[in-house]
């Protein structure tokens, strides 16, 4: 079939009609502008137009197919009962193409709208998922309890997928956000919600000092370096100290290599056995921290120095002191 020829035959009939292009869109619900691509050649109209299209011309779809119209509307015109007549409508081979193209477009829509309603159901899942992802009840990593009850703690994502730890407190908190440089006093701000250090990839364990002052929160690092605890130091009793976080692991990893700040101390192990003078601090695995009081953490450590042999220890952290107290081992 020739777009052309039958774009013509299209455009004729429809003029014969006495139809305006808009007309004849709307009759087929369709756009003025598919009807004007069909008449300048440009498209065919879809297949299961074209029953529609041959009854608003009045012709059999095989004319319209072949672009006659004297003979379709003889035929049309004599309602003489004949066995020998063809259908009205068009040829039997027709009518199964249109009948198989018409089931198969209500197949298809069919589909596509339980596609869109799977589609709506997973967009709302997914919703109610985030929403509940953001408040912290879904994929709690970890909860704790302050050794007198009186706060929980939870560890949790805050995305559904990829995003950071946070922490939810089932009362608000008085947390540190900076720190004056001239009397050192920290200010805060009341909130439900902190965020945990961006290099943490996983939460492995909260550990309560015994006097409930302290808070450890044991986390894996997302890159080479093993270790990334949080200690959190809740004010005692009686004072109005916003609560302040420490990077404790990169604090004792600097003072094992002998470094504290901005000046230079003896080295505790020292320098680090093994380890060239001329290299920093190599990726030192912390573990198994134990509250000993309630203040101070024992915990193990393990390198490997830069000779190839694995090195390990022991060492005790003076939490309200901020500093290594004592190195065992390493040697």
């Amino acid at each position: 079939m020739d777009k052309q020829l039958l774009g013509a035959f299209i455009a004729e009939r429809r003029k014969q009609q006495g139809m305006t292009q808009a007309a004849l869109a709307q009759a087929l619900h369709v756009t003025d502008k598919a009807v004007s691509k069909w008449e300048r050649g440009l498209s065919y109209p879809d297949v299961t137009l074209l029953q529609p299209l041959a009854d608003v011309f009045r012709l059999k779809v095989d004319d319209l197919l072949t672009c006659r119209s004297e003979e379709s509307e003889v035929h049309m015109a004599n309602n003489s009962p004949s066995p020998q007549r063809e259908q009205a409508n068009g040829s039997p081979a027709v009518q199964s193409v249109l009948t198989i193209s018409a089931e198969n477009t209500q197949r298809q829509k069919r589909r596509q709208r339980r596609i869109a309603v799977v589609a709506a159901l997973v967009i709302a899942l997914i919703a109610v998922l985030v929403v509940l992802q953001h408040d912290g009840a879904l994929f709690t990593a970890q909860r704790t309890v302050s050794p007198d009850g009186s706060l929980v703690l939870s560890v949790y994502r805050d995305r559904l997928i990829g995003g950071s730890y946070s922490v939810l407190s089932d009362t608000p908190l008085y947390i540190e956000d900076s720190r004056c440089p001239y009397c050192g006093r920290g200010s805060g701000q009341k909130r439900t919600r902190q965020p945990l250090d961006e290099r943490i990839a996983s939460v492995i364990g909260l550990q309560w000092s015994p006097d409930g002052r302290y808070l450890l929160i044991q986390g894996k690092a997302r890159s080479a370096a093993p270790a990334c605890w949080e200690l959190w130091d809740f004010a005692p009793d009686g004072t109005d100290d916003p609560v302040r976080r420490k990077d404790i692991s990169t604090d004792i990893l600097v003072q094992l290599s002998g470094h504290k700040g901005e000046t230079v101390s003896s080295p505790l192990l020292p320098a680090l056995p093994g380890v060239s003078a001329r290299s920093w601090v190599p990726h030192v695995a912390l573990s198994a921290p134990q509250w000993t009081n309630g203040y101070a953490l024992t915990m193990a450590y393990s390198y490997e120095g830069t000779d190839g042999v694995r090195r390990s220890g022991t060492l005790l952290y003076d939490a309200a002191a901020g500093s290594v107290r004592s190195v065992t081992g390493g040697a």
